[in-house]
Protein backbone atom coordinates (compact mmCIF):
# COMPACT_ATOMS: atom_id res chain seq x y z
CA UNK A 1 0.00 0.00 0.00
CA UNK A 2 1.36 3.18 -0.74
CA UNK A 3 2.42 5.90 1.81
CA UNK A 4 -0.07 8.44 0.65
CA UNK A 5 -3.23 8.59 -0.84
CA UNK A 6 -4.54 11.88 -2.23
CA UNK A 7 -8.65 12.13 -3.14
CA UNK A 8 -9.49 14.51 -5.94
CA UNK A 9 -13.19 14.93 -5.96
CA UNK A 10 -14.37 16.65 -9.39
CA UNK A 11 -16.86 17.77 -11.40
CA UNK A 12 -16.52 20.65 -14.26
CA UNK A 13 -12.94 20.66 -14.12
CA UNK A 14 -11.57 19.82 -16.88
CA UNK A 15 -9.62 22.65 -17.77
CA UNK A 16 -7.79 22.32 -14.26
CA UNK A 17 -7.56 18.96 -13.58
CA UNK A 18 -4.38 18.36 -15.67
CA UNK A 19 -2.33 20.90 -13.69
CA UNK A 20 -3.69 19.67 -10.28
CA UNK A 21 -2.48 16.06 -11.70
CA UNK A 22 0.79 17.31 -12.59
CA UNK A 23 1.91 19.44 -9.64
CA UNK A 24 1.25 16.32 -7.80
CA UNK A 25 3.61 14.04 -9.90
CA UNK A 26 6.13 17.34 -9.31
CA UNK A 27 6.30 15.70 -5.75
CA UNK A 28 9.42 14.44 -4.64
CA UNK A 29 8.07 11.41 -2.99
CA UNK A 30 6.96 8.91 -5.36
CA UNK A 31 5.27 6.32 -2.77
CA UNK A 32 1.75 7.87 -3.57
CA UNK A 33 -1.13 7.37 -5.35
CA UNK A 34 -4.17 9.62 -6.78
CA UNK A 35 -7.56 8.59 -6.62
CA UNK A 36 -10.08 10.59 -8.75
CA UNK A 37 -14.10 10.91 -7.72
CA UNK A 38 -15.53 12.08 -10.86
CA UNK A 39 -18.69 13.40 -10.22
CA UNK A 40 -20.34 12.24 -13.48
CA UNK A 41 -19.36 15.45 -15.19
CA UNK A 42 -20.31 16.83 -18.35
CA UNK A 43 -17.20 18.11 -20.00
CA UNK A 44 -13.73 16.59 -21.01
CA UNK A 45 -12.25 15.55 -17.90
CA UNK A 46 -12.63 12.09 -18.81
CA UNK A 47 -11.09 12.19 -21.53
CA UNK A 48 -8.01 14.25 -19.78
CA UNK A 49 -7.41 11.93 -16.93
CA UNK A 50 -7.41 8.99 -19.84
CA UNK A 51 -3.42 9.17 -20.48
CA UNK A 52 -3.18 9.05 -16.79
CA UNK A 53 -4.94 5.69 -16.72
CA UNK A 54 -3.52 3.67 -19.39
CA UNK A 55 -1.29 1.65 -17.20
CA UNK A 56 -4.16 -1.10 -17.60
CA UNK A 57 -5.77 0.17 -20.63
CA UNK A 58 -7.25 -3.66 -20.96
CA UNK A 59 -9.39 -3.91 -17.58
CA UNK A 60 -12.88 -3.12 -17.52
CA UNK A 61 -13.35 -4.01 -13.74
CA UNK A 62 -11.37 -3.57 -10.62
CA UNK A 63 -11.98 -5.38 -7.50
CA UNK A 64 -10.51 -4.57 -4.45
CA UNK A 65 -9.86 -7.30 -1.00
CA UNK A 66 -13.18 -7.37 1.32
CA UNK A 67 -13.69 -7.33 5.15
CA UNK A 68 -16.79 -10.19 5.66
CA UNK A 69 -18.60 -12.04 8.02
CA UNK A 70 -17.63 -10.01 11.24
CA UNK A 71 -13.81 -11.17 10.98
CA UNK A 72 -13.17 -12.79 7.56
CA UNK A 73 -11.31 -11.39 4.70
CA UNK A 74 -10.84 -11.98 0.82
CA UNK A 75 -8.34 -10.33 -1.49
CA UNK A 76 -11.14 -11.36 -4.40
CA UNK A 77 -14.48 -12.96 -4.93
CA UNK A 78 -15.71 -14.27 -1.05
CA UNK A 79 -16.15 -18.26 -1.02
CA UNK A 80 -19.50 -19.15 -2.76
CA UNK A 81 -20.60 -15.54 -3.43
CA UNK A 82 -19.66 -13.41 -6.46
CA UNK A 83 -17.68 -10.35 -6.35
CA UNK A 84 -20.04 -7.62 -4.27
CA UNK A 85 -21.14 -4.40 -5.51
CA UNK A 86 -19.00 -2.76 -2.55
CA UNK A 87 -15.28 -4.04 -3.70
CA UNK A 88 -16.11 -3.43 -7.39
CA UNK A 89 -15.48 -0.52 -9.76
CA UNK A 90 -16.11 -0.94 -13.54
CA UNK A 91 -15.92 0.89 -16.90
CA UNK A 92 -19.33 2.49 -17.82
CA UNK A 93 -20.47 0.26 -20.99
CA UNK A 94 -23.61 0.15 -23.28
CA UNK A 95 -24.76 -3.06 -20.63
CA UNK A 96 -27.80 -3.19 -18.42
CA UNK A 97 -27.88 -5.18 -15.47
CA UNK A 98 -30.70 -7.88 -15.43
CA UNK A 99 -33.92 -6.83 -14.68
CA UNK A 100 -36.15 -8.43 -12.82
CA UNK A 101 -39.03 -9.25 -16.00
CA UNK A 102 -36.20 -11.30 -17.31
CA UNK A 103 -34.57 -13.27 -13.82
CA UNK A 104 -34.58 -12.61 -10.18
CA UNK A 105 -31.47 -13.84 -8.91
CA UNK A 106 -28.98 -13.08 -6.37
CA UNK A 107 -25.95 -14.24 -8.60
CA UNK A 108 -24.44 -10.61 -9.38
CA UNK A 109 -22.33 -12.72 -12.09
CA UNK A 110 -25.59 -13.61 -14.14
CA UNK A 111 -26.79 -10.39 -13.33
CA UNK A 112 -24.23 -8.19 -14.61
CA UNK A 113 -19.96 -9.50 -14.45
CA UNK A 114 -21.16 -11.76 -17.08
CA UNK A 115 -21.61 -9.02 -19.22
CA UNK A 116 -18.28 -7.33 -18.62
CA UNK A 117 -16.37 -10.47 -18.74
CA UNK A 118 -15.64 -10.69 -22.90
CA UNK A 119 -15.01 -6.64 -22.83
CA UNK A 120 -11.77 -6.51 -20.83
CA UNK A 121 -9.87 -7.91 -17.95
CA UNK A 122 -10.77 -8.24 -14.14
CA UNK A 123 -8.05 -6.39 -12.09
CA UNK A 124 -7.99 -7.13 -8.33
CA UNK A 125 -5.96 -4.12 -6.31
CA UNK A 126 -4.54 -7.06 -3.69
CA UNK A 127 -6.18 -5.13 -0.78
CA UNK A 128 -8.88 -5.53 1.37
CA UNK A 129 -9.91 -1.91 1.30
CA UNK A 130 -13.67 -2.35 2.00
CA UNK A 131 -16.24 -4.32 4.03
CA UNK A 132 -19.22 -6.46 3.24
CA UNK A 133 -21.51 -6.00 6.11
CA UNK A 134 -23.89 -8.73 7.54
CA UNK A 135 -27.38 -7.90 8.60
CA UNK A 136 -30.86 -10.06 7.90
CA UNK A 137 -32.62 -7.76 5.37
CA UNK A 138 -29.67 -8.10 2.47
CA UNK A 139 -30.82 -8.75 -0.73
CA UNK A 140 -29.44 -12.02 -0.69
CA UNK A 141 -30.65 -13.67 2.25
CA UNK A 142 -34.36 -12.54 1.31
CA UNK A 143 -33.59 -14.69 -2.17
CA UNK A 144 -31.48 -17.76 -1.54
CA UNK A 145 -33.79 -20.89 0.05
CA UNK A 146 -34.31 -22.24 2.79
CA UNK A 147 -34.84 -18.82 4.95
CA UNK A 148 -35.51 -16.96 1.66
CA UNK A 149 -36.79 -18.04 -1.62
CA UNK A 150 -39.55 -16.87 -4.21
CA UNK A 151 -42.27 -16.51 -1.84
CA UNK A 152 -40.33 -14.40 0.67
CA UNK A 153 -39.39 -12.21 -2.07
CA UNK A 154 -42.90 -12.03 -3.68
CA UNK A 155 -44.49 -10.64 -0.32
CA UNK A 156 -41.62 -8.37 0.12
CA UNK A 157 -41.81 -6.47 -3.00
CA UNK A 158 -45.82 -7.12 -3.49
CA UNK A 159 -45.47 -8.44 -6.79
CA UNK A 160 -48.95 -9.79 -8.83
CA UNK A 161 -46.99 -11.33 -12.05
CA UNK A 162 -45.13 -14.95 -12.59
CA UNK A 163 -41.62 -14.44 -11.94
CA UNK A 164 -38.45 -16.28 -13.16
CA UNK A 165 -36.68 -17.19 -10.19
CA UNK A 166 -33.20 -19.20 -9.72
CA UNK A 167 -31.19 -18.41 -7.20
CA UNK A 168 -27.40 -19.46 -6.56
CA UNK A 169 -28.09 -22.31 -3.96
CA UNK A 170 -32.04 -23.37 -5.64
CA UNK A 171 -33.41 -24.82 -8.77
CA UNK A 172 -34.86 -22.82 -11.31
CA UNK A 173 -38.42 -21.67 -11.26
CA UNK A 174 -40.10 -20.65 -14.39
CA UNK A 175 -43.45 -19.09 -13.12
CA UNK A 176 -43.89 -17.20 -16.70
CA UNK A 177 -44.73 -20.74 -18.46
CA UNK A 178 -45.61 -22.83 -15.72
CA UNK A 179 -48.93 -21.02 -15.48
CA UNK A 180 -49.09 -19.46 -18.73
CA UNK A 181 -52.09 -22.18 -19.51
CA UNK A 182 -54.03 -20.09 -16.35
CA UNK A 183 -52.99 -16.99 -17.25
CA UNK A 184 -53.99 -16.96 -20.96
CA UNK A 185 -57.03 -19.24 -21.05
CA UNK A 186 -60.97 -16.91 -21.17
CA UNK A 187 -61.35 -15.38 -18.13
CA UNK A 188 -64.74 -17.23 -16.11
CA UNK A 189 -67.84 -15.44 -16.03
CA UNK A 190 -68.98 -14.86 -12.40
CA UNK A 191 -71.79 -17.00 -11.12
CA UNK A 192 -74.58 -14.65 -9.53
CA UNK A 193 -75.23 -17.40 -6.97
CA UNK A 194 -71.11 -17.96 -7.07
CA UNK A 195 -69.18 -17.69 -3.32
CA UNK A 196 -66.73 -15.26 -1.93
CA UNK A 197 -63.91 -17.28 -0.71
CA UNK A 198 -61.34 -15.97 1.38
CA UNK A 199 -57.97 -18.02 1.22
CA UNK A 200 -56.00 -16.77 4.41
CA UNK A 201 -52.37 -17.92 5.59
CA UNK A 202 -50.76 -19.72 2.42
CA UNK A 203 -51.32 -22.47 -0.17
CA UNK A 204 -48.19 -24.77 0.64
CA UNK A 205 -48.14 -26.70 -2.43
CA UNK A 206 -49.88 -27.03 -5.90
CA UNK A 207 -50.99 -23.51 -5.38
CA UNK A 208 -52.53 -23.46 -9.15
CA UNK A 209 -55.69 -25.82 -7.52
CA UNK A 210 -57.68 -23.13 -6.39
CA UNK A 211 -58.18 -22.26 -9.86
CA UNK A 212 -60.57 -24.95 -9.79
CA UNK A 213 -62.93 -23.14 -7.37
CA UNK A 214 -62.79 -19.70 -9.30
CA UNK A 215 -63.60 -22.15 -12.85
CA UNK A 216 -66.31 -22.62 -11.22
CA UNK A 217 -67.50 -18.98 -10.68
CA UNK A 218 -66.66 -18.17 -7.69
CA UNK A 219 -64.49 -15.57 -6.18
CA UNK A 220 -61.44 -15.52 -4.85
CA UNK A 221 -59.37 -13.67 -2.14
CA UNK A 222 -55.95 -14.08 -0.53
CA UNK A 223 -55.27 -12.95 3.06
CA UNK A 224 -51.56 -13.76 3.37
CA UNK A 225 -48.70 -14.52 5.90
CA UNK A 226 -46.41 -11.34 5.83
CA UNK A 227 -43.12 -13.83 6.48
CA UNK A 228 -43.71 -16.69 4.65
CA UNK A 229 -41.38 -19.28 4.60
CA UNK A 230 -39.92 -20.01 1.17
CA UNK A 231 -42.33 -22.87 0.11
CA UNK A 232 -45.13 -21.60 2.55
CA UNK A 233 -45.50 -24.16 4.97
CA UNK A 234 -43.51 -26.49 6.71
CA UNK A 235 -44.95 -29.40 4.95
CA UNK A 236 -45.69 -32.13 3.87
CA UNK A 237 -48.57 -31.12 6.06
CA UNK A 238 -50.53 -33.66 8.40
CA UNK A 239 -54.04 -33.35 7.52
CA UNK A 240 -56.18 -34.01 4.77
CA UNK A 241 -58.09 -37.54 5.95
CA UNK A 242 -60.18 -39.46 8.58
CA UNK A 243 -57.18 -40.16 11.00
CA UNK A 244 -56.49 -36.57 11.58
CA UNK A 245 -60.28 -35.80 11.81
CA UNK A 246 -60.57 -38.52 14.10
CA UNK A 247 -57.06 -37.70 16.53
CA UNK A 248 -58.26 -33.93 16.62
CA UNK A 249 -62.08 -35.06 18.12
CA UNK A 250 -59.84 -36.51 21.26
CA UNK A 251 -58.24 -32.94 21.83
CA UNK A 252 -61.02 -31.08 20.85
CA UNK A 253 -64.40 -33.20 21.36
CA UNK A 254 -67.72 -32.06 18.68
CA UNK A 255 -64.97 -30.51 16.43
CA UNK A 256 -65.70 -33.42 13.98
CA UNK A 257 -69.10 -32.91 14.03
CA UNK A 258 -70.35 -34.13 10.48
CA UNK A 259 -72.47 -31.39 10.04
CA UNK A 260 -69.78 -28.68 10.13
CA UNK A 261 -66.60 -30.31 8.84
CA UNK A 262 -65.14 -31.71 5.63
CA UNK A 263 -62.18 -33.98 5.64
CA UNK A 264 -59.98 -33.05 2.29
CA UNK A 265 -56.12 -32.88 1.33
CA UNK A 266 -55.74 -29.08 0.81
CA UNK A 267 -52.71 -29.63 -1.11
CA UNK A 268 -53.74 -31.82 -4.25
CA UNK A 269 -52.66 -30.71 -7.52
CA UNK A 270 -54.73 -29.18 -10.08
CA UNK A 271 -56.10 -31.84 -12.92
CA UNK A 272 -54.28 -30.61 -15.74
CA UNK A 273 -51.15 -32.01 -14.84
CA UNK A 274 -52.81 -35.23 -15.32
CA UNK A 275 -52.51 -35.17 -19.03
CA UNK A 276 -50.89 -37.39 -21.08
CA UNK A 277 -49.46 -40.88 -21.58
CA UNK A 278 -47.27 -42.98 -19.22
CA UNK A 279 -43.57 -44.16 -20.35
CA UNK A 280 -42.32 -47.48 -21.12
CA UNK A 281 -40.68 -49.04 -17.65
CA UNK A 282 -36.93 -49.18 -17.02
CA UNK A 283 -37.41 -52.68 -15.84
CA UNK A 284 -38.95 -53.43 -18.92
CA UNK A 285 -35.78 -53.52 -21.22
CA UNK A 286 -32.96 -53.42 -17.98
CA UNK A 287 -32.41 -56.15 -15.74
CA UNK A 288 -33.66 -55.08 -11.89
CA UNK A 289 -36.49 -53.47 -10.34
CA UNK A 290 -36.56 -49.68 -10.31
CA UNK A 291 -38.52 -47.30 -7.54
CA UNK A 292 -38.32 -44.02 -7.09
CA UNK A 293 -38.56 -41.35 -4.07
CA UNK A 294 -39.51 -38.21 -5.39
CA UNK A 295 -38.04 -36.27 -1.92
CA UNK A 296 -36.60 -36.84 0.97
CA UNK A 297 -35.93 -40.98 1.31
CA UNK A 298 -37.62 -40.57 4.89
CA UNK A 299 -36.95 -44.20 6.39
CA UNK A 300 -34.39 -45.07 3.80
CA UNK A 301 -31.49 -45.35 6.01
CA UNK A 302 -28.18 -45.95 3.99
CA UNK A 303 -28.25 -49.63 5.00
CA UNK A 304 -31.64 -50.21 3.84
CA UNK A 305 -30.58 -49.07 -0.01
CA UNK A 306 -27.67 -51.63 0.67
CA UNK A 307 -30.67 -54.01 1.28
CA UNK A 308 -31.99 -52.86 -1.82
CA UNK A 309 -29.37 -53.72 -3.83
CA UNK A 310 -28.96 -57.00 -2.43
CA UNK A 311 -32.57 -57.72 -4.01
CA UNK A 312 -31.18 -55.98 -7.52
CA UNK A 313 -33.76 -52.87 -6.57
CA UNK A 314 -32.40 -49.83 -8.15
CA UNK A 315 -33.39 -46.19 -6.09
CA UNK A 316 -34.13 -42.89 -8.02
CA UNK A 317 -33.75 -40.01 -5.87
CA UNK A 318 -34.91 -36.89 -7.18
CA UNK A 319 -34.55 -32.97 -6.11
CA UNK A 320 -31.45 -31.23 -5.97
CA UNK A 321 -32.07 -28.92 -3.21
CA UNK A 322 -33.18 -32.03 -1.23
CA UNK A 323 -29.93 -33.67 -2.66
CA UNK A 324 -28.12 -30.72 -0.71
CA UNK A 325 -29.58 -31.29 2.57
CA UNK A 326 -28.77 -35.02 2.53
CA UNK A 327 -25.53 -35.20 1.54
CA UNK A 328 -23.81 -36.98 3.91
CA UNK A 329 -26.96 -39.75 3.50
CA UNK A 330 -25.84 -39.63 -0.25
CA UNK A 331 -21.98 -40.37 0.51
CA UNK A 332 -22.81 -43.42 2.54
CA UNK A 333 -25.47 -45.38 0.20
CA UNK A 334 -23.24 -44.54 -2.66
CA UNK A 335 -20.16 -46.62 -0.42
CA UNK A 336 -22.83 -49.56 -0.06
CA UNK A 337 -24.68 -49.28 -3.74
CA UNK A 338 -22.80 -47.45 -6.32
CA UNK A 339 -24.87 -49.43 -8.74
CA UNK A 340 -28.13 -49.39 -7.38
CA UNK A 341 -28.32 -45.39 -5.66
CA UNK A 342 -29.93 -42.97 -8.61
CA UNK A 343 -29.54 -38.64 -8.13
CA UNK A 344 -32.28 -37.30 -10.31
CA UNK A 345 -32.69 -33.16 -11.10
CA UNK A 346 -35.78 -32.07 -10.02
CA UNK A 347 -39.14 -32.14 -11.96
CA UNK A 348 -41.57 -30.13 -12.26
CA UNK A 349 -45.80 -30.90 -12.61
CA UNK A 350 -45.99 -30.72 -16.17
CA UNK A 351 -43.21 -33.58 -16.28
CA UNK A 352 -44.56 -35.87 -13.15
CA UNK A 353 -46.51 -38.41 -15.89
CA UNK A 354 -43.72 -39.20 -18.23
CA UNK A 355 -40.61 -39.01 -15.50
CA UNK A 356 -42.09 -41.21 -12.79
CA UNK A 357 -44.09 -43.46 -14.61
CA UNK A 358 -40.74 -45.09 -15.96
CA UNK A 359 -40.64 -46.61 -12.24
CA UNK A 360 -42.07 -49.57 -11.01
CA UNK A 361 -43.55 -47.99 -7.82
CA UNK A 362 -43.28 -45.18 -5.61
CA UNK A 363 -41.82 -44.62 -1.83
CA UNK A 364 -44.18 -43.02 0.60
CA UNK A 365 -42.44 -42.61 4.36
CA UNK A 366 -41.03 -45.80 5.38
CA UNK A 367 -41.41 -46.47 9.11
CA UNK A 368 -42.76 -48.60 11.68
CA UNK A 369 -45.48 -47.01 13.62
CA UNK A 370 -45.68 -47.36 17.70
CA UNK A 371 -49.23 -46.21 17.90
CA UNK A 372 -50.15 -50.23 18.20
CA UNK A 373 -53.71 -49.21 17.23
CA UNK A 374 -54.39 -46.81 19.53
CA UNK A 375 -54.72 -43.16 18.30
CA UNK A 376 -54.54 -41.24 21.42
CA UNK A 377 -50.54 -42.42 20.52
CA UNK A 378 -50.03 -41.39 17.01
CA UNK A 379 -47.73 -39.42 16.07
CA UNK A 380 -47.03 -37.03 12.65
CA UNK A 381 -45.53 -40.04 10.90
CA UNK A 382 -48.82 -42.21 11.45
CA UNK A 383 -51.09 -39.18 10.24
CA UNK A 384 -49.14 -37.52 7.40
CA UNK A 385 -50.24 -37.65 4.32
CA UNK A 386 -46.49 -36.99 2.42
CA UNK A 387 -47.11 -34.61 -0.53
CA UNK A 388 -45.49 -37.40 -3.00
CA UNK A 389 -48.86 -39.36 -2.47
CA UNK A 390 -50.33 -37.13 -5.51
CA UNK A 391 -47.37 -37.23 -7.63
CA UNK A 392 -47.10 -40.67 -7.78
CA UNK A 393 -50.60 -41.21 -8.24
CA UNK A 394 -50.32 -38.74 -11.61
CA UNK A 395 -47.68 -41.05 -12.75
CA UNK A 396 -50.12 -44.59 -12.02
CA UNK A 397 -47.36 -45.82 -9.57
CA UNK A 398 -47.65 -48.62 -6.53
CA UNK A 399 -46.92 -46.98 -3.46
CA UNK A 400 -44.48 -48.44 -0.84
CA UNK A 401 -44.82 -48.68 2.93
CA UNK A 402 -43.95 -50.63 5.73
CA UNK A 403 -46.60 -53.09 6.86
CA UNK A 404 -48.03 -52.05 9.71
CA UNK A 405 -51.67 -53.62 9.43
CA UNK A 406 -51.44 -53.52 13.79
CA UNK A 407 -51.33 -49.73 13.66
CA UNK A 408 -53.31 -47.08 12.41
CA UNK A 409 -51.76 -45.01 9.96
CA UNK A 410 -53.46 -43.09 7.59
CA UNK A 411 -51.31 -43.78 4.16
CA UNK A 412 -51.83 -47.38 4.75
CA UNK A 413 -55.54 -46.86 5.28
CA UNK A 414 -55.66 -45.32 2.01
CA UNK A 415 -53.57 -47.63 0.13
CA UNK A 416 -55.19 -50.57 1.57
CA UNK A 417 -58.95 -49.12 1.16
CA UNK A 418 -58.23 -48.21 -2.58
CA UNK A 419 -56.10 -51.27 -3.39
CA UNK A 420 -53.09 -48.79 -4.43
CA UNK A 421 -49.58 -50.37 -2.77
CA UNK A 422 -46.97 -53.12 -1.72
CA UNK A 423 -46.47 -53.36 2.02
CA UNK A 424 -43.71 -55.54 3.62
CA UNK A 425 -41.13 -55.49 6.38
CA UNK A 426 -37.94 -56.66 4.65
CA UNK A 427 -36.57 -55.66 1.11
CA UNK A 428 -36.75 -59.26 0.26
CA UNK A 429 -40.64 -59.36 0.78
CA UNK A 430 -40.70 -56.18 -0.99
CA UNK A 431 -38.73 -57.97 -4.44
CA UNK A 432 -40.77 -60.80 -3.80
CA UNK A 433 -44.14 -58.54 -4.25
CA UNK A 434 -42.81 -56.30 -7.49
CA UNK A 435 -41.71 -60.13 -8.83
CA UNK A 436 -45.47 -60.69 -9.44
CA UNK A 437 -46.31 -59.59 -12.44
CA UNK A 438 -49.64 -60.11 -12.35
CA UNK A 439 -50.07 -58.31 -8.81
CA UNK A 440 -48.28 -55.75 -10.03
CA UNK A 441 -50.04 -55.13 -13.26
CA UNK A 442 -53.17 -54.95 -11.06
CA UNK A 443 -52.13 -52.81 -8.67
CA UNK A 444 -50.48 -50.08 -11.54
CA UNK A 445 -54.28 -50.42 -13.17
CA UNK A 446 -55.54 -49.40 -9.68
CA UNK A 447 -54.26 -46.61 -9.48
CA UNK A 448 -54.47 -45.60 -12.59
CA UNK A 449 -57.48 -46.09 -12.91
CA UNK A 450 -58.33 -43.65 -9.34
CA UNK A 451 -55.68 -41.21 -9.82
CA UNK A 452 -58.57 -38.82 -10.47
CA UNK A 453 -59.23 -38.59 -6.60
CA UNK A 454 -55.81 -37.01 -6.13
CA UNK A 455 -56.74 -34.32 -7.75
CA UNK A 456 -58.29 -30.96 -6.14
CA UNK A 457 -61.14 -30.50 -8.77
CA UNK A 458 -62.48 -34.14 -8.07
CA UNK A 459 -63.18 -32.31 -4.60
CA UNK A 460 -64.06 -29.00 -5.64
CA UNK A 461 -68.01 -29.31 -6.25
CA UNK A 462 -68.20 -31.16 -2.41
CA UNK A 463 -66.22 -28.07 -1.35
CA UNK A 464 -68.21 -25.54 -2.93
CA UNK A 465 -71.63 -27.34 -1.29
CA UNK A 466 -70.14 -27.86 2.29
CA UNK A 467 -69.33 -23.87 2.07
CA UNK A 468 -72.82 -23.28 1.13
CA UNK A 469 -74.03 -25.80 3.71
CA UNK A 470 -71.88 -23.72 6.30
CA UNK A 471 -72.93 -20.75 5.33
CA UNK A 472 -76.76 -21.46 5.30
CA UNK A 473 -76.22 -22.59 8.97
CA UNK A 474 -74.39 -19.03 9.50
CA UNK A 475 -77.92 -17.68 8.25
CA UNK A 476 -79.82 -18.84 10.76
CA UNK A 477 -81.04 -17.03 14.01
CA UNK A 478 -78.77 -16.94 16.51
CA UNK A 479 -81.24 -16.82 20.01
CA UNK A 480 -78.05 -16.57 22.27
CA UNK A 481 -78.18 -12.78 24.16
CA UNK A 482 -75.07 -10.43 22.74
CA UNK A 483 -74.07 -8.06 25.28
CA UNK A 484 -71.45 -5.97 23.68
CA UNK A 485 -70.08 -6.97 19.68
CA UNK A 486 -66.79 -5.81 18.22
CA UNK A 487 -66.44 -5.48 14.82
CA UNK A 488 -63.71 -4.55 12.58
CA UNK A 489 -63.40 -4.27 8.62
CA UNK A 490 -61.07 -6.89 6.86
CA UNK A 491 -59.70 -5.74 3.27
CA UNK A 492 -58.28 -8.60 1.80
CA UNK A 493 -56.20 -8.47 -1.26
CA UNK A 494 -57.44 -10.56 -4.67
CA UNK A 495 -56.22 -12.65 -5.27
CA UNK A 496 -56.58 -13.79 -9.48
CA UNK A 497 -59.55 -12.91 -12.15
CA UNK A 498 -62.94 -11.68 -10.34
CA UNK A 499 -61.97 -9.79 -7.87
CA UNK A 500 -62.77 -6.90 -5.01
CA UNK A 501 -62.74 -5.92 -1.63
CA UNK A 502 -64.84 -8.18 1.09
CA UNK A 503 -67.51 -6.06 2.03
Amino acid sequence: MPLVSVLMPTFEHASFIRRAIDSLRAQTLTDWELIIIDDASPDETGVIIQPYLAELPAAVLAYSGVRHHYNQAALGQIEEYPLQLVQVMHRRTADYWLERVELVTDDLEWMFWSKLRPQGDFVGTGQVSCEWVDHPDQRHKLLREPVGGINPYRARFNLKQPLRFHTSVGNYIDEVEHYRRFCERPDTRPDPEGLKILLVGELAYNAERVLALEERGHRLYGLWLPDPYWYNTVGPLPFGHPEMRDWFETVVPGLSDPNRSLVLDGDLPKRDWFCGERSPRLSQSNEGCHTVVPGRPIGLHPHTVAELAEQDIHLHFYGDFTHGQWLTWIEKAKKLAPHHLHLHHQVDQENWLKEFSQYDAGWLHFFQSENEGELHRANWDDLNYPARLATLAVAGLPVLQRDNRDAIVATQTLARQLDLGLFFTTMAELREQLADEIRMAQVRENVWRQRELFTFDYHADRLINFFRHIANLRRKPIRKKVTQVQTRRLTAAPLIKNIGNLP
